[in-house]
């Protein structure tokens, strides 16, 4: 269901940048800085130099829409921001700076947690930075967060591991559709949850858990909440049931779908079949969630069928587990031969062979990577407690003219010179923000670009 990433605050991968690319992903950049000013003439101008480096690093990246040359959390004083803007403009002539604090800067960000308490109608483009973690972990307003004041309980907050159980992850569901139906009354260009990945942190000794994924990136019930956002003629049509469907789980069973109507049946007996229902958590948001009363829990099958103009479009079943009988694992070595003092993830399910006898297979591929002069990227790639799969193919590789070295991050077709070609009917015309090697994007892409800058230019009026 995403379309748009805020970068954290470190430089991220160049691999990274060039999937984005690819994908026709959104980013905003951002330089390192957080919660930490210090007035020493050495610290402004190692701040602003990381801003123009990274703009330099990345500027070639069509996915860039706007760059945070920004101290996160920071009070920062009003001439640096001014410095900042000054260097986003004169390494991006055009480009858009974005920055936390509400001057100073072409966009402002403001977290959910902030806005609560410190809300103003905005002045210039707006974007929430983040939203669905601290407001649900602290009352405060997120910028002391070395003193953990205010804290709610354990059950209540959206940080909820994989393996806490049905009912918690259900919360952290509950806070995510809350906060992002809350987004969406707000004259916004976007929002941004809090966060993709569980994560180590350096400050504090355990897992930050409000990730839509856990740390070894396989899926929570959020990551279903928020496939269901997506619109069935953009993503497809999806339904995926919220329970895991055993004596612990909730008798009103919770089902995510982008579809018109969804019907429950369990073991084969029709428990119910509606549309949407809205409520107080899902005003504004794009399809909310189904819910279905089961009268109680009895083992077996569940069964939700989709339907669009009458027709089915999509289902999922899940069954009750029966007793462990074995162990079968899959090696993730992401398709790269495992050297001594790799860390690497063993994966379940795969396979019905005993884990004595079961010898993991290697996918294929499952990260982009340079090999042989060409670069091998995932299709598609999904990883699931219960059945990893992985799809994957291999970008076309233009041929590459002797007297000049192509830019990797070319996506679908490449020149040496800054032109830009169609890809499908042959046709070169200029564009400014190309450079060499690096082609157009996808036509979606190019046109969820021209939104995010329209909605810029109308906050700006």
């Amino acid at each position: 269901g995403f379309d748009y990433v805020r970068l954290s605050h470190y430089p991220p991968s160049p691999a990274f940048m060039a999937a984005a690319d690819q994908l026709g992903l959104v980013l905003l950049d951002a330089i390192p800085g957080w919660q930490f000013y210090n007035p020493e003439p050495a610290f402004r101008a190692q701040a602003l130099t990381t801003c123009r480096d990274m703009i330099r690093r990345d500027r070639n990246h069509p996915s860039v829409f706007a760059w945070e040359c920004s101290l996160n959390e920071t009070d920062m004083p009003a001439d640096l921001m001014a410095e900042f803007n000054r260097v986003v403009h004169d390494e991006f002539p055009g480009g858009w700076s974005a920055g936390w604090i509400d001057a100073g800067y072409d966009i402002y960000l403001q977290s959910r947690q902030s806005r609560l308490q410190h809300y103003l109608t905005p002045t210039r483009p707006y974007l929430v930075s983040e939203y669905g973690d601290w407001e649900y972990y602290a009352q405060n307003a997120g910028l002391a967060q070395d003193q953990w004041n205010d804290l709610k309980p354990e059950q209540r907050t959206s940080r909820q591991a994989l393996g806490d159980g049905e009912a918690r992850l259900l919360q952290q569901v509950t806070n995510i559709a809350e906060a992002h139906d809350d987004d969406l009354g707000l004259p916004a260009i976007g929002d941004s949850y809090w966060v993709m990945f569980d994560y180590n942190r350096g400050y504090a000794d355990d897992l930050e858990t409000s990730g839509v994924m856990s740390l070894e990136r396989l899926p929570k019930l959020a990551a279903d909440f928020f496939r269901s956002q997506r619109d069935a003629d953009d993503g497809g049509p999806m339904v995926r049931i919220a329970s895991h469907w055993t004596p612990q789980s909730t008798p009103t069973v919770r089902v995510f779908s982008n579809a018109d109507e969804v019907e429950l049946r369990l073991n084969g007996t029709l428990v119910g079949r509606h549309g949407v229902v809205r409520d107080r958590f899902s005003k504004r948001l794009a399809h909310p969630p189904f819910d279905f009363a089961t009268g109680g829990f009895v083992a077996g099958t569940l069964q939700a069928i989709a339907y669009r103009g009458g027709r089915e479009v999509a289902r999922n079943t899940v069954v009750t587990p029966g007793p462990a009988a074995g162990l079968c694992v899959a090696l993730d070595d992401a398709g790269v031969k495992p050297a001594r003092g790799d860390l690497l993830f063993l994966r379940g399910g795969c396979s019905t062979v005993p884990a004595t006898q079961f010898r993991p297979p290697r996918p294929a591929c499952a990260l982009p990577r340079r090999a042989a002069g060409r670069w091998s990227a995932p299709i598609r790639s999904t990883a699931r407690a219960v059945s990893p799969r992985f799809w994957c193919g291999r970008l076309p590789t233009p041929a590459t003219p002797p007297e000049r070295e192509l830019s990797t991050s070319r996506v679908g077709c490449a020149l040496p010179d800054p032109v830009e070609r169609d890809c499908e009917n042959g046709d070169a015309v200029r564009h400014p923000q190309l450079r060499h090697g690096q082609a157009r994007p996808r036509m979606a892409w190019r046109a969820r670009r021209r939104l995010y800058i329209s909605r810029l230019q109308e906050g700006r009026g």
